[in-house]
């Protein structure tokens, strides 16, 4: 649940397994044996992160947020 979560489900880039739930952990990670299925995986995770968590990226996002907040006062 949480952050994490949809962050996965959004990149679809991972497999959420709900707590406590045996029978979607072992289909997950049967899937997870499937390598044309990790190597999308891989491919998602990587372009994901290039999008929104790259350092630099993640500077003029929090500079911006700064920014916007001082011109609100």
């Amino acid at each position: 649940n949480g952050e994490t979560k949809n962050i996965i489900n959004k990149a679809n880039c991972g497999i959420v397994v709900n707590h406590g739930n045996i029978n979607s952990l072992v289909n997950a990670t049967l899937s997870l044996c499937n390598k044309k299925y990790l190597k999308k995986l891989e491919k998602n995770s990587k372009s994901y992160y290039l999008k929104n968590f790259k350092l630099n990226l993640i500077k003029v996002k929090f500079h911006n947020i700064l920014t916007s907040i001082i011109k609100k006062k």
